[in-house]
């Protein structure tokens, strides 16, 4: 478990679902739920091979965009 300096949400897993659902949710099917930043530390993660925690960069100086970089 990871904290951040701001508000996220990375995701739900209902524990209380029955038979059925309990084993959709095992594998994602069910009503799992995640965000974009619970993914990218995932994918991050799995990309590292070690747990990677996300964290917040503060500008720096440089306001290059993706047109600048084309």
């Amino acid at each position: 478990m990871w904290a951040s300096a701001c508000l996220t949400i990375k995701g739900t897993v209902p524990e209380d679902a029955e038979l059925n659902e309990h084993a959709a949710n095992l594998f994602g099917q069910g009503t799992v739920q995640t965000s974009a930043l619970g993914m990218a530390a995932v994918a991050a993660s799995i990309a590292d091979a070690r747990t990677v925690h996300p964290w917040l960069v503060e500008g720096s100086g440089s306001r290059t965009t993706m047109r600048d970089r084309a």
